[in-house]
């Protein structure tokens, strides 16, 4: 069964299965595999300091 449901998962881009699943009450999160990507992102923002290059903030810094 997993393999069917990721085969399924593969036809269609994360952006739209989303609200899919969101609509049938299923929770879910995209994967971020692109380290690059995770700068760009507002979710993941507050844990990045950005000069030259992304770097986690230290685990005792929080807002």
């Amino acid at each position: 069964m997993p393999d069917a449901i990721a085969s399924r998962a593969r036809t269609l881009p994360t952006a739209l299965w989303l609200p899919r699943l969101a609509a049938a009450g299923v929770p879910a999160t995209p994967v971020c595999t692109g380290l690059d990507d995770l700068a760009r992102d507002p979710a993941f923002a507050p844990a990045l300091t950005v000069g030259e290059y992304a770097a986690p903030l230290a685990p005792w810094e929080f807002s």
